[in-house]
């Protein structure tokens, strides 16, 4: 079933890390956008843990128009959140109409 336009009502930038070197030669990683689509963010699970640190974590499912050149290791920027993608996007249906995101919230 195709994903319906008004389902996907936010801004979402897909962003790629690439490393230049600042002034003095030391390693320098930024982050440029690669691409920017409309989509939807779902917040699936939340979890907290205390192992000498207090982390929280959210796992997030960010759902787009089916398109190539999302992998792994990119980042989503969106809603004034930044999404690491921690696994392949899943082609929902096999039928090249939306992809499902798996992401998990990070600080920048």
């Amino acid at each position: 079933m195709a994903v319906k336009a008004g389902a996907l009502r936010r801004r979402l930038a897909f962003q790629a890390q690439s490393s230049t070197q600042d002034a003095s030669g030391q390693p320098l990683d930024t982050w440029t956008t690669s691409f920017t689509v409309w989509g939807s963010l779902l917040d699936v699970s939340a979890r907290e843990a205390v192992n000498g640190a207090y982390t929280a974590q959210i796992t997030t499912v960010a759902t787009i128009r089916y398109r190539t050149g999302v992998l792994a290791g990119m980042r989503i920027s969106g809603d004034g959140r930044y999404l690491e993608i921690v696994a392949p996007p899943i082609d929902k249906g096999g039928r090249h109409e939306q992809l499902e995101i798996m992401c998990r919230e990070i600080t920048p």
